[in-house]
């Protein structure tokens, strides 16, 4: 009985070892087969990654051929050769045209204005630069003569009547006049005329601005500063202001700026700043009776720039301290009606007496000196800088208003 029940033990610990082994047998082969599964899906990604490899290899190349082209046409298009192999391309069009128009059209007429056209030829020696959007520094020594000159005086479309202020919209390539006919006159920066707005608003409009889209402008006749739509030219608000001496009121706004989310005018009248905010609600007033008849203002780097009449140019921090004083420059007349600043933070102040524009360094050193008797241009007034490195300047003058140089 004993030996009977060994044998049948052993028997029942082997049946439970096939078991065992065979469930571990079928275990194993199912993680192998998940494995070699694993394996093949895994294989089949990497070949879609080398694919996608191979892909993106093919478009690096062909980003570094078309950068190799546009370098090489950039490098073209500055190079002289180049400008004047377009510029005879263009000489030689303008030559059949005419010809064209004279015999075989008559009815026709062409005009290629030399200005027009060594204005526009101008531009492609920076047109890589300014295709980065940069400021490009001026080279005042190759200044030799307007690029291009447009407007006259008069009242009509396109006409001027003692322009002052100037502003250059450089991300749309257009140029802010502000003409005395009770409006603000509209031009691309290649000197065609766009558009007019103002009347029924404006009296004498003095300086322009922009900020968020919109135009601000003094008007130094009405004694109030407008907001306008710089896309459609609508009006849009003016300040509660009258003519006076009390706070929140005006007398000969002229010079403005925007910094930071506020609209700084100088008065003429008052010899103070005054501060709104952009929807042109007064807010405080600033250096009383510390400036002397001022026209212009600008604002860099939280510093409030005023030059003065005489030509004094006074420094201003926002907490209302004056921080610096540079004294007349002995070439300066008393008619310092405009200045702005160049790239380089150069001072540019428009002198009407002397029929000039002067470059002052930031220490107030007389750097360089245009005069524009020559050029039959007279009375330089507003002024402004394009991103290509050009002027732009107002003249109260009897043949252009507004110059390009």
């Amino acid at each position: 009985m004993a030996t009977f029940l060994r044998d049948n033990t052993a028997g029942s610990d082997e049946n439970v070892f096939k078991k065992i082994r065979k469930r571990l047998e079928e275990k194993f082969d199912s993680i192998i087969q998940k494995v070699v599964e694993r394996r093949e899906a895994l294989i089949v990604q990497l070949e879609l990654l080398e694919r996608e490899y191979e892909t993106q290899v093919l478009q690096l190349e062909e980003m570094k051929s078309s950068k190799s082209q546009m370098e090489h046409l950039f490098s073209n298009l500055k190079s002289e050769t180049s400008r004047k192999s377009f510029r005879k391309s263009i000489n030689d069009f303008a030559e059949e045209v005419q010809y064209a128009s004279k015999v075989e059209y008559p009815e026709l007429s062409f005009v290629c204005e030399t200005n027009d056209l060594e204005w526009r030829i101008s531009q492609l020696g920076v047109l890589s630069k300014t295709m980065k959007n940069e400021l490009i520094p001026i080279k005042y020594d190759n200044i030799s003569r307007p690029l291009k000159s447009f407007g006259k005086i008069g009242s009509g479309k396109g006409e001027f009547y003692n322009p002052r202020g100037v502003f250059v919209d450089n991300k749309y390539d257009r140029i802010f006049v502000a003409d005395k006919n009770i409006r603000i006159q509209v031009w691309t920066i290649n000197g065609d005329y766009l558009s007019a707005f103002g009347k029924g608003v404006l009296r004498w409009p003095w300086e322009i601005m922009l900020c968020d889209d919109n135009l601000y402008i003094s008007d130094i006749e009405t004694h109030f500063v407008t907001k306008w739509c710089s896309t459609n030219f609508s009006f849009i608000a003016l300040s509660k202001t009258t003519k006076g001496s009390n706070l929140g009121q005006l007398c000969g706004p002229a010079g403005l700026d925007i910094d930071s989310g506020e609209v700084f005018v100088v008065e003429c009248e008052n010899n103070r700043i005054s501060v709104f905010d952009l929807n042109l609600c007064f807010k405080r007033i600033m250096a009383n009776s510390m400036i002397n008849t001022s026209y212009c203002l600008r604002i860099r780097s939280n510093t409030i720039y005023i030059v003065e009449m005489t030509g004094i140019i006074k420094l201003f921090s926002k907490a209302d301290q004056l921080m610096r004083t540079i004294y007349k420059h002995e070439n300066f007349s008393n008619n310092i009606f405009h200045f702005n600043f160049d790239s380089a933070r150069n001072f540019l102040v428009s002198d009407t007496s002397r029929n000039s524009l002067f470059i002052l360094s930031p220490d107030g050193e007389i750097i360089h000196f245009i005069c524009f008797k020559a050029w039959n241009l007279e009375n330089p007034f507003g002024i402004d800088v394009t991103r290509g490195g050009n002027l732009v300047i107002s003249f109260n003058s009897r043949h252009s208003a507004v110059s390009i140089l």
